[in-house]
Order: structure tokens, then sequence, then C-alpha cells
């Protein structure tokens, strides 16, 4: 992994875009007085900064980085939940794999809000008012609205999940094949010492603390 450099992972990037998302849902559809509100803005600041956390103390501990993806990890699924829930309550469908609106989604891969919106206003709205008409429903905008607007949620927090999910993996196969910070450091001083103290001096030099002088240098000849 590339310690520190949180900013360029591909699953921060999609998290700090989840989190900057549902400050905005939140404002449009969870009242203010609502514990809800603050829960999914939580969870959503606790995927990124957990990220961030964790790739920033990689250098230090595998264990900490490995802990803090994982609490990411969790936060994700929450916030997944969450926005599952708001659908439920107001009676809409989720788009799960399969569904042509998942998969326009995952294909466009949005990474700014500007996107989001875009393709929500271009793909998402006009896809569903379309279908309504198909099938002489009433339409109402407000409905689709939230439709979108909670399914756009689900499926960033599912990305975020996906890509977290692969990026904890890769710390495992990593932690298998080379270990922990503590165990490659120690590796690191026991090959360090050990060029230091090779086997014809302290210092891994030839003669130095050798058996003819207590600095490696010939002592003065036995006279008889």
């Amino acid at each position: 992994m590339q310690h520190s450099g949180y900013k360029k992972l591909v699953s921060y990037q999609v998290s700090k875009l989840l989190y900057e998302y549902t400050v905005r849902f939140a404002d449009l559809y969870i009242s203010r007085f609502s514990r809800t509100r603050d829960q999914k803005i939580q969870s959503a600041r606790s995927t990124m900064q957990n990220l961030a956390e964790g790739s920033m103390n990689a250098q230090v501990s595998s264990q900490s980085e490995r802990f803090l993806t994982g609490i990411a990890r969790g936060s994700a699924n929450e916030l997944k939940l969450d926005f599952e829930n708001f659908l439920i309550e107001h009676g809409l469908p989720a788009w799960e794999r399969g569904m042509p609106l998942n998969a326009a989604f995952f294909k466009q891969r949005c990474t700014t809000m500007q996107e989001l919106r875009q393709w929500s206003a271009n793909v998402a709205i006009p896809h569903l008012l379309g279908k309504n008409h198909k099938h002489g429903q009433a339409v109402e905008t407000r409905r689709i609205n939230k439709e979108v607007a909670g399914n756009v949620g689900y499926m960033l927090c599912l990305a975020s999940v996906g890509l977290i999910s692969k990026q904890m993996h890769a710390q495992r196969r990593q932690f298998l094949q080379h270990g922990g910070v503590r165990e490659r450091d120690a590796k690191e001083r026991r090959r360090i010492r050990n060029g230091r103290n090779g086997p014809n001096g302290r210092n891994g030099q030839n003669g130095q603390n050798g058996p003819n002088g207590p600095n490696g240098q010939n002592g003065p000849e036995q006279q008889e």
C-alpha cells in the first residue's frame, strides 16, 4: 500500500464523495431535529476519517492500519443500511445489481458532486419518468427525486464497501507475505547487526578485534 498517500486511494476518494453527498442528502430529506441525520453524517465522516488515519498510521503499525480500515468499512456498511431504511420507509425500491440504473451508475463512475447531479438529471430521472409513462402511472416528481437521491447514496455506499474490502484483502496479503511493521523492522535490525558482526570481526571487517590484537591489528610478537 502507498502509506500516508491516502488522498490517492480510490477508496478514500469515493468515501470523501460519499461524505459530501450524505451532508447534502441530509439537508434535503432529513429533519434537522432527527437523530438519524447526525448518525448518517457521522457514519460518512467515520468512513472517510478512518481510511485517512489508517493510511497515515501504516508506517508505524500494520495492525493499526488494518484495524482502522475495518472500522471504515463498518461505518460504510452502517450508512448503507441507513439509505436502505430511507427507501423502505418511503416505499421506494432499491436499485440492486442487475437493474438498469444500478448498472448505469457504476458504469458512469462519478467522482464529483457535479457529476452525480448531472447523472441524476440526465439519466436516472428521465429513465424513471419514461418508465412511469409506459405503465400509465401518474408522475410524482418528488417521489422520483427521493428514489433517485436515496439510491445514489445507497450505491455510493456499495462502491465504498467494495473498495474498502479490496483494500483490506490487499493489506492482509501484504501482512502474510512480508509481516507487520515491527516484524519487518526486526528483520532489518538483524540484517544490519549481522552485517556489522560478520564472521571475521565485530564490525564485519577482516582483522578488527581479531585474535592478533585488541583492534584487529597484529600485536607485539612474543619475545623468546
